[in-house]
């Protein structure tokens, strides 16, 4: 692992309250999650599993995605199973509906929920698997550098806009194409979407309970619902920007 001045991290910290013959104890029950990155390039920097091996529904060719381009002779380990391992052990026992404070800290701000495991853990998934090293789910890397946990439909959609947005700029400015018409973008959304149905599959075979699946396909509704609501979210966007043009809501615009 690289030094620690060369990292960023972002810490998950899930406090459960803790249970005695079904009565409640003052000293709740932590379990953290440390996510480091590198710095410039926000990507996921794992330290090696001395514990116990990695296990098979973590390897390339379990499961492995329809969409997959990554050859099993070059890959073991699909990365975004290596990198979601400890994670889905830990959750792999755990109902989705139980009641959880999450507490998000970073070197600049801490953030924290009273939630529930499934919305926590959707936020930590949504987290590692662009920063994991797959292909396809990388396109959402950039997207991490202003990491927002239990973020809204709302605020998902302001963030991806603006990050594909920055992205065509950046090509034109090294004299690539650009595309400002945000076809790109739901192609992008489409592609994780076929991502993620695939690898519940994986999931299915590492939990023994709902949380982890639960987790994933809420996060999945995001990659769904994003893509069809771009236009009226931009509508209900555009008076920050160009305060004249504020639409009714009652307007076919908007409908």
């Amino acid at each position: 692992m690289p030094s620690i001045d060369k990292l960023d991290y972002i810490r998950y910290r899930f406090r459960f309250r803790s249970r005695s013959d079904q009565v409640e104890v003052e000293e709740p029950v932590e379990c953290n999650f440390t996510v480091f990155l590198e710095k410039d390039t926000h990507d996921l920097v794992q330290p090696v599993r001395e514990e116990e091996p990695i296990p098979e529904w973590a390897k390339l060719n379990f499961a492995k995605c329809g969409s997959c381009p990554l050859a099993d002779k070059d890959y073991k380990y699909c990365p975004t199973a290596r990198s979601l391992v400890d994670v889905v052990e830990f959750f792999a026992d755990l109902p989705s509906y139980e009641e959880v404070e999450v507490i998000v800290e970073t070197p600049k701000r801490i953030i924290s929920a009273q939630t529930t495991v499934q919305l926590g853990l959707r936020s930590l998934m949504g987290l590692l698997m662009p920063i994991s090293g797959c292909p396809i789910l990388m396109k959402l890397k950039p997207m991490t550098f202003t990491h927002l946990p239990f973020s809204s439909i709302e605020e998902t959609t302001y963030r991806a806009v603006s990050m594909y947005l920055l992205n065509q700029y950046f090509s034109h400015r090294f004299g690539g194409e650009a595309s400002f018409d945000l076809e790109g973008l739901r192609q992008i959304y489409k592609e994780l979407h076929d991502v993620n149905l695939d690898f519940l599959q994986r999931l299915r075979s590492a939990s023994r309970t709902d949380a982890n699946l639960n987790s994933l396909v809420s996060l999945d509704v995001f990659t769904i619902a994003i893509p069809r609501s771009i236009d009226n979210q931009l509508e209900k966007l555009m008076p920050l920007f160009m305060p004249d043009t504020a639409v009714d809501d009652d307007s076919e615009s908007c409908r």
